[in-house]
């Protein structure tokens, strides 16, 4: 019988020497133990003292953020117990193969898309970088909040550092950012070019700037990228990340696009 146990410190080591052993699929989890405790409750599924799933709930931002993985099983017996404390709106992202059990308990789900978990491991990445690039920084504020918006330069500038641009005639017209920067693995987001400015290469330079970068400070690189995104999906595979996981991402009382 798998017990359940929540917000057992003695178990959250165990969780995370478990999700080292993929840390480009587990990155966001890795960051959350790391340095969001305080904002994140474990849920840990254990057999024998062998974890056998878990799901770990964010709730440090505007919505409840929710990871769900393990055995069939334990995902199954989890998502009973989940669904009575999570808080909505949120969004909840489970490997492919469980979306049905998870569609099954919850209610008020208003939109899903599937996320393709993408990395690339050091001495196996393609740079290709045929523009200058530089590293955007606090006074670039004003360049990134046109290209971005307000809200989502502020959240790039004071917590995805460092991000990459590249500049034309002095406008910012393309960017790469880092959402979690790890010993173990680097993340990759906050990748925007300007409309008028694509199908020239700039996404492929930054990228690569920005991958330059990671790998003079950790072995491993990922990204996730919504699955029907071809272009973006031909850039990082050019570079040479892989599809390593699928996810399905589920909205709950909230259509948030990955």
């Amino acid at each position: 019988m798998i017990s359940l146990r929540i917000h057992v410190d003695s178990m959250l080591e165990e969780l995370r020497e478990h999700v080292l052993r993929k840390p480009d699929v587990y990155a966001f989890i890795l960051l959350d133990l790391e340095r969001y405790r305080h904002v994140t409750e474990f849920i840990i599924a254990e057999r024998e003292g062998v974890i056998e799933g878990f799901v770990v709930m964010f709730r440090g931002g505007v919505l409840m953020s929710v990871i769900i993985d393990g055995t069939h099983e334990a995902v199954e017996f989890l998502v009973e117990k989940f669904s009575k404390m999570l808080r909505k709106p949120a969004i909840i992202n489970v490997p492919r193969e469980y979306e049905d059990k998870v569609l099954k308990v919850l209610k008020n789900v208003v939109a899903v898309y599937s996320v393709d978990v993408m990395s690339v491991r050091k001495g196996e990445e393609r740079l290709i970088i045929k523009h200058p690039y530089r590293e955007v920084v606090e006074g670039d504020y004003k360049q990134l909040a046109n290209l971005l918006g307000e809200r989502r330069a502020r959240r790039v500038i004071a917590s995805y550092r460092p991000v990459f641009g590249i500049f034309v005639n002095s406008q910012l017209v393309s960017t790469a950012a880092t959402l979690v920067k790890l010993k173990e693995v680097w993340m990759l987001g906050a990748v925007y070019t300007h409309p008028k400015y694509r199908n020239r290469g700039f996404a492929t330079s930054v990228c690569s700037a920005w991958l330059k970068h990671a790998f003079e400070n950790t072995n491993i690189a990922t990204l996730w990228v919504r699955s029907d995104n071809l272009p973006a999906k031909r850039v990082y595979e050019k570079l040479g990340f892989k599809t390593v996981r699928v996810n399905s991402w589920i909205c709950v009382e909230v259509d948030k696009k990955p």
